[in-house]
């Protein structure tokens, strides 16, 4: 799954600064121009699709940080052309 700019953003902004508050990464990312109105559940919904890929880690409630175990991209074989990769 290719990131948003959004998405990548927060992504980058945790990897910095380790795990944050969904509050402290509105502030930090400045999140109202972002969306024309409810910046808090948009900004929650894009969370948690970042959640459900695996790319970040709910360690509990509004609090996230990057999952370690994020998927890399799989070697590629020596006798695989890399048309199909």
């Amino acid at each position: 799954m290719k990131l948003s700019p959004k998405q990548f953003d927060i992504v980058n902004y945790l990897i910095i600064n380790g795990t944050k508050s969904k509050k402290e990464l509105m502030d930090a990312l400045q999140v109202i121009g972002w969306y024309y109105c409810n910046e808090s559940k948009y900004f929650g919904q894009v969370l948690s699709r970042l959640v459900k890929s695996g790319h970040i880690k709910r360690e509990k409630k509004g609090l996230y940080s990057i999952n370690d175990n994020r998927k890399i991209k799989r070697d590629i074989p020596e006798n695989q052309i890399d048309l199909f990769v």
